[in-house]
């Protein structure tokens, strides 16, 4: 076995244990409570925070990446414009499990979106990030819509998996091509003409002009 494949698993092997144990602490914070975090009204927000603004920059910077190939047309940026999308969304899910561990009931997480006070800035923060990973699903569904029909053309499981995804259509030619480019363009500036990011406290917040 070669050094560098030794060095692959061992690297493989500490990642693993480094999952187990944040595994074992998620499970005992959920259990005890955020007592088990020794945090206090001094000290009122944990090292999760600073995660979960982490990837709501990353979620940020990806989804602008990805705008130099679909709204600006720069070829260069192409292969990963579908990529950077991806990893928009991923990150802010990752920052939404972030900003869950830190909420001292985490079984009433829903009680945000159900009890709305229009007075509170956190309220509507979690509205605008849930339309924000909403539009950015449908760009990447538009996105990638040529690659499903191909995939529900073959055989297989998988066709039959993303099958009613494509919405039985079979149109693969250019001209549908470009009419999703152009429609994720057009998407994208209309959301971008009636939204924009304010910083705040180290957070992203929305707000929409009607």
């Amino acid at each position: 076995m070669k050094s560098s494949e030794r060095l692959t698993k061992a690297w493989y092997g500490v990642l693993v244990l480094l999952m187990a144990f944040g595994g074992w602490a998620i499970i005992e914070r959920v259990q005890a409570g955020l007592v088990v975090t020794n945090l206090t009204s001094d000290m009122t927000w944990g090292a999760w925070v600073a995660f979960y603004i982490f990837f709501v920059g990353l979620s940020v910077g990806s989804f602008l990446l990805s705008t130099m190939f679909f709204v600006f047309k720069m070829e260069k940026y192409q292969k990963i414009s579908r990529d950077a999308l991806l990893v928009a969304i991923l990150s802010m899910g990752l920052a939404m499990c972030f900003i869950l561990l830190d909420l001292g009931r985490m079984e009433r997480f829903w009680h945000t979106l159900r009890y709305w006070n229009f007075t509170s800035m956190l309220a509507w923060e979690v509205r605008f990030y849930a339309i924000y990973i909403g539009l950015l699903t449908v760009e990447f569904y538009f996105s990638m819509r040529q690659d499903l029909i191909r995939v529900a053309q073959g055989t297989g499981w998988q066709a039959s998996l993303v099958s009613f995804l494509t919405f039985g259509s079979t149109d693969l030619t250019d001209k549908s091509k470009q009419r999703d480019h152009k429609l994720l363009k057009n998407f994208r500036l209309n959301w971008n003409s009636h939204c924009y990011f304010r910083s705040s406290r180290g957070g992203r917040y929305a707000f929409c002009r009607g």
